[in-house]
């Protein structure tokens, strides 16, 4: 199981967890009142829902590259293959949220998102390779599980929200209220 060598293990997960909330981007009201006025019947969750579900998932996700590479497999044939990924994988999901509602650009974001799930099943294979090697990985590789199925997830509803999106915010732009989008007539 987990031994923490000394107390700065703690405090360099703390830190972790802390910085991935820190550096959480937050999407304004403006930008959720897009989102919930595009939604597309009950697949899609209230935009309120994405600020707990990413932050429970960072810290997930973080508690399980701790155990991987800073405490389990640091002389790991693939630790450096899994961190480079890891550090991709975490600055293309802060990217996200500005691509999508900062700038609008909603097929981008689509394929943002694809990449970003790929990135997740590449980093789970990498340490799901380490399986053998203690009850610690099994844990790290079960704690990235969650974001895995998140991401399909997303992918699949960034990909159907484009033309909602897009028709939530031209009638914002022009300063009209738009009204509550719940069709599937993608005509």
């Amino acid at each position: 199981m987990i031994q923490f060598q000394n107390f700065n293990d703690y405090i360099a997960l703390f830190f972790l967890i802390f910085l991935n909330a820190v550096f959480e981007f937050h999407i304004s009201k403006k930008k959720y009142k897009i989102y919930d006025q595009a939604r597309v019947g009950i697949i899609s969750p209230p935009g309120y829902w994405f600020f707990v579900i990413w932050k429970f998932l960072y810290s997930l996700i973080t508690v399980s590259i701790f155990l991987y590479g800073w405490i389990l497999s640091p002389n790991s044939s693939y630790y450096v293959a899994t961190m480079t990924i890891y550090f991709i994988f975490i600055i293309m999901c802060k990217m996200w949220p500005l691509i999508y509602f900062e700038y609008y650009m909603f097929k981008l974001g689509a394929v943002l998102c694809a990449f970003i799930f790929s990135l997740s099943l590449v980093i789970t294979a990498l340490i799901g390779s380490e399986w053998n090697n203690g009850i610690d990985l099994r844990i790290a590789f079960f704690f990235f599980i969650p974001m895995n199925i998140w991401l399909l997830y997303a992918t699949f509803l960034s990909v159907i929200m484009i033309r909602p999106m897009c028709a939530a915010r031209a009638l914002i732009m022009n300063g009209k209220q738009p009204m509550y989008v719940a069709r599937f007539d993608y005509k």
